[in-house]
């Protein structure tokens, strides 16, 4: 169920944050696990690997060491000696919650009862400025012992720039690699970590093969002569951007005045956490007999590493203490090293008034291009506060989620976690490009754009009402799809599968798009033709049209599209298989094999009858009568091999034990709906979504393990179903969704559900949300289910409903209503009589 997390590790990102740009990942404990930069998608700036182990689910941290992320300690004075710790270890008792109802803000609140003393850190990234402010506030009980408290904020980025294409994992994988210096400013009382551009950047997979050297500078040359004095340090930090140019800088600061500081060379064992990862990747074909991996385990080899920081000191002659910052914090008090280089990390110490009405400090992070640009940033954050920040984002996403059009329930758990589904998308959504990744988590490398979940999210999005965003996203598919053929790469990619034009062709296909992107474009995974990825891409980027009210600017939108739908509906009807019928094999779903199943059929058939349906409306007779006659063609083959008229039900054919996307039910369930290649009271569907319900019953029920994209099934069942005993039944599975799938304080999704023992009777009670949490598809498709139960119209007849209002300055071909209320009644009564409606047509050759 959860093989993903032993194969790439287990995420521990609980809480998001983020305003398109800087994005940030809260764990359980209150760990900072994702700092992503200048992006959702890239790169995470934290020094962390997380476990793959068997057992990592069991474990109160999943960090392959304790010195990877970012945290906050207490060191406090008592009648005694005092003490310190760290809040995410026990004693201390952790819980969470959003902070505000409608805006990504998280709180962790931990409490120790032989201390007396409760601890809240709220973490938050304001709209518009690429800075992570931690407010930590401390406050003790009239019998607590404490006299005295200081709040220790310890941090282990690894800036990078790296990144290499179809290996998505350089900013996790390869942190024994990045990072480069870090140095503290007496005059700011700030630290900025720093790694510029241009100096041992990894970027292809020789890279990865053999790390490039890397040039410290100014800084490396000062670190000669031992450990650094203020003065050498300030003078370094004045000088950064004229030394080293740009890349990635973060400085760090708090809004009191320090205690203590340090910055240390960085000791965490990075080579060991990645060398067990790859351990567990190698052993689990031992461990788990007939387990096919999708990938060789042999390869992850090439992560392996033997670099430690007393490796980098020896080579560079770097001399002088400045103790690892982790270490140096055990006893509560910080030695005040200046700076270190190779890896390095920092912690801050602030004294806290205990009996100040808010008695707390607020630790601040810029991140820019230029050591400059972060500096304004803290500056401004220190000037304006953690309130007005606080204040910016209420205000910003209070006003966006008041936009949305959510489910027509009153059952408050449905609508917060719908309200939260849809947050965490705009979280996930790069601010430039309009890129959505599949979760901020890196471990699995899901910080990219699958244009599969993508059109899914955009049919979300058109729903919810913000037209802006979806004709945003679609412009980046329109942009990033691949135009011409491409050879595989050696290593990377296995042969292409055969062209069914011409079997002696050895490139990938033009005019289909990647497996998954970076925001920018850059193609991330190796899974190079995915046919359902293309297939639903063009459904996607057609369907938006549907939500468009004013005719000529439908018209618009298709025209828009037309560029990139055409030509890949034409590759979509050259790849048939002239003995079915069928589609030509390809990927399906992410995994490797080259395949031929109904995950395929369903979504090739979809685009090429909504293509064929486009083409008509804009005039193009020739390619509408082609591409209908392929559609029809396409059907028939799926209603004769694909449907088994024994059981009456259709084949799915891919292994679940390998992907969760091949989940049984998903792709008989798209063929209801999105595909909608039957009427919905056809006997086939329903008959089919009985045994669907059925099946998506039993993986709700804890007894029996757990599952995954359950809700494919769940949406199609409430869209096909009328009957009240099947909807109330599908309302039960959506309850059980949003109360024991859903993380309980945060409302958030797995990939994946597992079955656990809650109570410890030893028997499983609830579901543990596993692989990439926040999963953004899992949340997107519990927001469907519900309006789809709840608000069916949004999803198929979009335009008998009150157009969503406009976002100020967006969505110029979805424009919204104006002028009198007769006269907007007047025109939707007309759009609705005149407007193309969608067909539930049974396909030629159907019985």
């Amino acid at each position: 169920m959860d093989l993903i997390e032993h194969l790439f590790g287990a995420s521990d990102v609980n809480g998001v944050s983020g305003n398109g740009g800087l994005t940030i990942g809260v764990g359980r404990h209150g760990d900072l696990t994702v700092l992503s930069w200048p992006s959702p998608s890239y790169t995470d700036q934290l020094m962390l690997v997380a476990s793959n182990a068997l057992d990592v689910r069991e474990r109160r941290s999943v960090l392959g060491d304790p010195a990877m992320a970012a945290t906050i300690g207490i060191a406090w004075d008592d009648a005694g000696d005092g003490g310190f710790s760290w809040l995410r270890d026990a004693p201390w008792e952790a819980s969470q919650a959003w902070a505000e109802p409608d805006a990504p803000v998280v709180a962790t609140a931990f409490t120790r009862a032989d201390l007396g003393l409760t601890v809240t850190v709220t973490d938050l990234v304001p709209p518009g400025r690429d800075v992570w402010a931690r407010r930590v506030i401390v406050r003790r009980s009239m019998a607590s012992p404490v006299t005295g408290a200081r709040v220790i904020f310890y941090a282990n980025p690894a800036p990078t720039v790296s990144r290499v294409p179809q290996l998505p994992f350089g900013d996790w994988a390869l942190d024994a690699y990045n990072d480069f210096a870090a140095l503290y400013d007496p005059g700011s009382e700030a630290v900025v970590h720093f790694r510029p551009a241009g100096r041992g950047d990894v970027a292809t997979l020789a890279d990865v093969l053999a790390p490039p050297p890397i040039d410290y500078g100014p800084v490396g040359a000062a670190l000669e002569g031992g450990a650094l004095a203020g003065t050498t340090a300030a003078t370094l930090v004045a000088s950064l951007d004229a030394d080293y140019g740009p890349g990635v800088y973060l400085v760090i600061g708090a809004d009191r005045p320090l205690v203590g500081h340090q910055v240390g060379f960085d000791e965490t064992p990075v080579c060991a956490a990645v060398d067990a990862l790859v351990d567990n990747v190698q052993s689990l074909p031992e461990r788990f007999p007939g387990l096919s991996l999708p990938l060789d385990p042999a390869l992850a080899n090439v992560f392996r590493c033997d670099r430690s920081i007393d490796d980098i000191r020896g080579a560079h002659g770097w001399g002088g203490e400045a103790a690892d910052a982790f270490l140096d914090a055990a006893d509560g008090v910080l030695s005040g090293a200046h700076g270190a280089a190779g890896r390095a990390n920092e912690a801050l110490a602030v004294a806290v008034d205990l009996d100040a009405a808010e008695p707390g400090v607020t630790f601040y992070t810029g991140v820019a291009a230029t050591a400059r640009g972060a500096f304004e940033l803290l500056g401004a954050a220190r000037s304006d506060g953690f309130a007005a920040l606080r204040a910016e984002m209420v205000a910003d996403w209070s006003a966006w989620i008041g936009r949305a059009h959510l489910p027509k329930t009153e059952d408050a758990r449905v609508l917060e976690v719908s309200r939260r589904a849809l947050m965490n998308v705009r979280v996930g959504t790069d601010a430039d490009t309009g890129a959505i990744v599949a979760s901020v988590s890196r471990q699995a490398p899901y910080g990219l754009d699958w244009p599969r979940d993508g059109a899914f999210f955009d049919a979300a999005l058109d729903a919810a009402g913000f037209p802006e965003m979806v004709e945003k996203h679609a412009m980046f598919y329109v942009q990033t799809i691949r135009r011409e053929p491409v050879d595989p790469e050696p290593l990377l990619n296995a042969d292409p599968p055969a062209d069914p034009d011409d079997p002696s062709v050895t490139t990938y296909p033009a005019w289909a798009w990647e497996m998954n992107y970076y925001a920018d474009g850059l193609v991330g995974g190796n899974i190079r033709f995915e046919i359902d990825n293309a297939g639903l891409t063009v459904w996607g980027l057609l369907d938006h049209a549907r939500y468009i009210r004013h005719p000529a600017a439908r018209t618009a939108w298709l025209e828009k599209v037309w560029p990139v739908v055409g030509p890949a509906t034409e590759l979509l009807v050259r790849w048939r298989d002239p003995a079915t019928g069928l589609q030509a094999p390809a990927n399906e779903d992410d995994n490797a094999a080259y395949t031929q199943s109904l995950h395929g059929a369903v979504t090739t058939w979809l685009a090429i009858d909504r293509a064929a349906d486009a083409a008509a409306e804009l005039g193009h007779a020739g390619e509408a009568a082609r591409w209908r006659a392929r559609a029809d063609e396409l059907s028939g083959a799926i209603l004769t091999d694909l449907y088994d008229a024994e059981t009456g039900l259709f084949k799915e054919a891919l292994d679940a034990a390998q992907n969760p996307g091949n989940a049984p039910g998903g792709a008989s369930s798209w063929l209801v709906w999105p595909a909608e290649l039957l009427a919905f009271d056809d006997a086939r569907v329903q008959r089919q979504m009985a045994v669907n319900l059925d099946l998506a019953e039993a993986r709700l029920d804890p007894k029996n393990g757990g599952g995954a994209y359950v809700t494919k099934m769940l949406v199609a069942a409430a869209l096909a179903l009328d009957d009240p005993a099947a909807r109330a039944r599908v309302e039960a599975g959506l309850r059980t969704m949003v109360n024991l799938v859903a993380t309980a304080d945060m409302g958030v999704f797995g990939e994946t559900f597992v079955a656990v023992d809650t109570d410890g009777d030893g028997v499983n009670d609830g579901f543990s949300a596993r692989v990439s949490n926040p999963h953004l598809w899992a949340g997107t498709l519990v927001y469907l289910t519900a309006m789809a139960l709840y608000s069916p119209e949004r999803i198929t007849d979009p335009l008998a409903t009150a157009a969503p209002p406009l976002a100020e300055g967006g969505g110029g071909c979805a424009g919204g209503g104006g002028g009198s209320e007769l006269a907007s009644a007047l025109l939707a009564l007309a759009l609705l009589v005149g407007r193309p409606r969608r067909r539930r047509r049974t396909p030629a050759g159907a019985a």
